[in-house]
């Protein structure tokens, strides 16, 4: 049902329902996706259906927001986000926090000073907090560890853990020394990374007797109006013309080193020059991680060690 209004219903509500259709998503995965970069040659799999309900959801934010023209209830809309994805933290649905972080970092919701100044301070700080989950400092280290220590049912960022499959692939041979061996260190990495997936799905036995569907809510997050890329940011030029504004933001917000997903870069100075910048970027991500892995290769050719550099990919 398209017609809801988003204020309307209640965050814990969204992000209850969210978790659902997240979680349902997740456990489908077959288990051989995870194999020989699978999701990479068929589009049509598990994983690549759960890479689009990312994009879906972080879209589906940004649409919502550009499409208020008035400024109160824009910053209401926005302010509802925040909420939501606070709720869906503390659900420890990390997918979704995730995807609201790169809607709130997209070049066309960012750049909407005036609607950020109205953010009351509360929310501001939740912005702040998502923004230290997200950072990628380390590895990604504050979101690995948040969802290492995740009581309870956790769904991760499924990108981190294709990231560590695509360098453990690529980062190292399956066939080792003069004798042509199997190089099972590769392999038990590989089979450590799957467990991670198999420990989160057993995790999610329980959210199925603790949640209740709401059929209506889930109609509406199914068939809710999406806005491409372009039409995003055409959008939100009208609500907030190509002007510096003259209102300052209450709460200064450390962008901290933020590439939100990895490897395609948000510089936040320079958002506004692309459109799509944080929404596709679950998929750019794999898609650039060719790139990545060649120049790391640069440093680590020509060794036949069967512990050359693994850590780098663990």
């Amino acid at each position: 049902d398209r017609s809801l209004d988003v204020l309307y219903i209640d965050p814990t509500d969204l992000a209850n329902q969210i978790t659902l259709i997240d979680a349902q998503l997740f456990k489908a995965i077959p288990i051989e996706e995870f194999l020989h970069q699978f999701w990479m040659k068929n589009k049509t799999g598990g994983i690549i259906k759960f890479i689009h309900r990312f994009n879906r959801i972080s879209k589906w934010i940004c649409t919502e927001i550009v499409k208020a023209k008035d400024i109160k209830i824009r910053s209401k809309i926005l302010t509802h986000f925040l909420d939501l994805a606070d709720k869906l933290l503390a659900l420890n649905n990390f997918s979704s926090v995730i995807a609201a972080v790169a809607a709130f970092a997209n070049s066309s919701i960012d750049r909407l000073k005036e609607t950020w100044s109205l953010v009351p301070e509360k929310y501001l700080e939740i912005n702040s907090k998502l923004l230290l989950l997200a950072n990628n400092r380390s590895n990604f280290a504050n979101l690995r560890q948040a969802q290492a220590n995740a009581n309870g049912p956790c769904i991760p960022h499924l990108g981190r853990m294709l990231s560590d499959l695509v360098f453990i692939e690529d980062g190292n041979p399956s066939i080792i020394g003069d004798f042509d061996l199997i190089n099972f260190t590769k392999f038990r990495m590989i089979g450590r990374v799957v467990e991670q997936y198999e420990n989160f799905v057993i995790s999610l036995n329980s959210l199925f007797d603790d949640i209740k569907s709401n059929d209506h809510i889930q109609m509406y997050l199914n068939n809710c109006m999406i806005y491409e890329d372009h039409q995003l940011y055409e959008e939100s030029l009208t609500c907030e013309l190509n002007r510096r504004s003259s209102i300052a933001p209450k709460k200064k917000i450390e962008d901290n080193n933020l590439d939100i997903i990895g490897e395609v870069p948000l510089a936040p100075r320079n958002r506004a020059t692309s459109s799509s910048a944080g929404l596709d970027i679950f998929v750019n991500e794999i898609n650039n991680l060719q790139q990545i892995q060649a120049k790391n290769n640069n440093n680590s050719n020509n060794s036949s060690s069967n512990n050359n550099n693994n850590t780098n990919y663990y």
